[in-house]
């Protein structure tokens, strides 16, 4: 029985097929476009830009209030009318009157 001598050394035309074009150019930036850099802020901003930014998360609005179809009072949306006790045409909360 004849031994093999292993693995089969690869030729050298095998061994560029199995480098990835990154490692053939050398210079790893050279292997991206443009399009594909990263994007860095050309100017530093500045704390009142930065402050403005961070200040939307804390803004308090004030509710929308529409009138209530039955006494004209202004109340907000989807919940009973406190001055009638009204909820979509129905009495459903009773007002004590004044």
């Amino acid at each position: 029985m004849e031994r093999g001598r292993g693995k089969r050394a690869a030729s050298p035309e095998r061994k560029l097929q199995r480098k990835t074009p990154l490692a053939i150019l050398g210079d790893p930036y050279l292997f991206f476009a443009p399009r594909d850099a990263m994007a860095v802020p050309k100017k530093r901003t500045s704390p009142r830009k930065r402050d403005q930014r961070r200040a939307q998360h804390d803004k308090v609005t004030a509710p929308n209030l529409s009138p209530c179809p039955n006494c004209e009072e202004l109340m907000l949306s989807h919940r009973v009318c406190p001055a009638c006790g009204f909820y979509r045409g129905r009495q459903v909360v009773e007002v004590a009157q004044e």
